[in-house]
């Protein structure tokens, strides 16, 4: 069970600096929203993190 706990906290970190790379600031400011807005069962917040992220996307395709 450890490994996988390592495991999963390594592809999440590295999926944050994924973000952070391709998106910047605004890119982990969004992730943060979509993340809190999930836990936290707040359908705005998650939406607002969803958009950002949608944005974002689009810009670069």
């Amino acid at each position: 069970m450890p490994v996988f706990g390592l495991a999963m906290a390594a592809l999440v970190v590295g999926f944050e600096w994924f973000v952070q790379a391709s998106f910047g600031p605004v890119g982990v400011v969004a992730l943060v929203f979509l993340a809190v807005g999930l836990k936290a069962g707040h359908t705005a917040c998650s939406c607002v993190g969803a958009a950002m992220l949608a944005v974002l996307v689009a810009q670069l395709i």
